[in-house]
C-alpha cells in the first residue's frame, strides 16, 4: 500500500511548487476527481470531463466494468471518466520510465530532448481557436512545450521513497508521457486505448497538434492529459486527503491480457486468445516450460516455470499496477516465449 501521507512529507521538503517530486504509482480518487474537474483545458470555463466519450452502449454491447465503490459515490459517467484517467496516469509513468532510460542510455540527443519537454497546462486567454483560419501567433506561442526539472535534486533523500509504490518525477506532463498515456489501453474497457475514448468531434484547433495533412498525427488530445497531470499533481500537493484508486477484478485481469499478449510464440496455437479474454484464469505449456494464474479481488495469482534456465517463479495477489510486478512477470513470459506453445485453457471472466 501507498502512504500518501508519508510521501507528501517528503515532498513538503522540497520547497514550493517543486518541478520534481515524490508521486505515487497508484493515484488517490482525489487526484483524479481534481483533474476531472480541472477547467479551462480548451476554452474558458469547459471541463476536462466533457471530453470524454458518454458512457453509452448500443444494447448487446458489453458496457465497461466499473469499479463499484467509484459509481455508488460519483455516478457512472463520472466513474467512467476517473478510471480513463487513472490509465492515463498509469501512461503518463511509463512514459517518463522509457525515456529517461533511453536518455540514460543514448545521452542528452536533440530527439531525446524533444520528448522531454512540457507542455501547456491550460487554453491560451479566450481559448483554443475553433479553426485553423482563426489561429494567431499568440497561439502558437502558447502551444509550444517549455524546459522543466526532468532529474531530482540533490540532498533531499530520494533513497528514502519506496521504489515500488512511488516513484519521483516531473511536476509538468512531458511530451513522451502524454504520447504513452493517449496510447494507453483501458483497463475497464478491454482493448480501447484513452485517444478512443476521447469525443475529437469537441476538441478545437491547437496549432501543431491537430491533424493538417494524411501524414500527420492528430495529437489534440496531449492537452487534455497534461491539464490531468497538472491538476493531479497539484491535488496530491496540497490536498489532505487521499484514498487509494479502487481496483476490481476487471482491471486485473485487463492488465493480465496485456502482459500475456506480448508475447508471440506461446500464442501460436491459441487463435482464440483474443476472443476468450478477459480470463478469470488461463494456462498454457511450451515445450520447456508452464505457466498458470488467477485473477482474484486481491490481484493475480500466478506462476511460472523454465526448464531450459530452471527457472520457477511463483507470486500471491500480484497488482499489475506496480511495475515491479509487471517486470516479475513480463521476465517470466520473455523465458517461455523461447518456445511455441503446445497447449492452453482458460476460464472466461464473467
Amino acid at each position: 500500500m501507498i502512504d500518501y501521507a508519508k510521501l507528501r512529507q517528503f515532498n513538503a521538503k522540497l520547497g514550493d511548487n517543486p518541478g520534481y517530486l515524490g508521486l505515487p504509482v497508484v493515484p488517490s480518487v482525489e487526484m483524479m476527481l481534481a483533474a476531472a474537474r480541472r477547467t479551462d483545458v480548451y476554452r474558458p470555463g469547459d471541463m476536462l470531463a466533457d471530453y470524454v466519450v458518454a458512457f453509452d452502449f448500443e444494447p448487446g454491447e458489453k458496457p465497461p466494468a466499473l469499479p463499484r465503490a467509484l459509481v455508488e459515490s460519483h455516478g457512472r459517467q463520472m466513474a467512467f471518466v476517473l478510471c480513463i484517467l487513472a490509465d492515463a496516469w498509469a501512461g503518463c509513468l511509463a512514459g517518463f520510465r522509457e525515456w529517461t532510460d533511453r536518455r540514460g542510455r543514448e545521452g542528452a540527443t536533440p530527439f531525446v530532448n524533444a520528448w522531454l519537454k512540457a507542455l501547456p497546462t491550460r487554453c491560451p486567454q479566450g481559448g483554443w481557436p475553433e479553426t485553423g483560419e482563426a489561429s494567431t501567433e499568440a497561439h502558437a506561442s502558447h502551444a509550444k512545450s517549455v524546459d522543466t526539472r526532468t532529474c531530482p535534486q540533490d540532498g533531499f533523500g530520494w533513497w528514502e521513497l519506496d521504489r515500488n509504490t512511488t516513484w519521483s518525477g516531473p511536476s509538468l506532463c512531458l511530451g513522451i508521457m502524454a504520447l504513452r498515456a493517449r496510447q494507453r489501453e483501458s483497463t475497464t474497457l478491454l482493448f480501447g486505448s484513452f485517444d478512443e475514448l476521447i469525443d475529437h468531434a469537441k476538441l478545437p484547433y491547437v496549432p501543431g497538434y491537430t491533424k493538417q495533412h494524411r501524414f500527420d498525427d492528430e495529437d489534440r488530445s496531449v492537452m487534455l492529459i497534461s491539464a490531468m497531470w497538472d491538476a493531479a499533481v497539484q491535488e496530491f500537493l496540497l490536498g489532505d486527503t487521499h484514498a487509494p484508486f479502487p481496483f476490481e477484478e476487471h482491471g486485473h485481469a485487463a492488465l493480465l491480457v496485456e502482459s500475456l499478449s506480448q508475447g508471440r510464440r506461446y500464442r501460436e496455437n491459441w487463435s482464440s486468445f483474443y476472443s476468450d479474454a478477459p480470463f478469470r484464469e488461463a494456462s498454457m505449456t511450451t515445450s520447456h516450460g508452464r505457466f498458470h494464474a488467477v485473477v482474484g479481488k486481491a490481484g493475480i495469482d500466478w506462476e511460472g516455470e523454465d526448464s531450459g534456465s530452471g527457472t520457477f517463479v511463483m507470486r500471491k495477489g500480484a497488482d499489475l499496477r506496480y511495475p515491479h510486478e509487471v517486470s516479475l512477470l513480463r521476465t517470466m513470459l520473455d523465458l517461455l516465449d523461447k518456445h511455441e506453445g503446445t497447449g492452453h485453457a482458460s476460464v472466461p471472466l464473467e
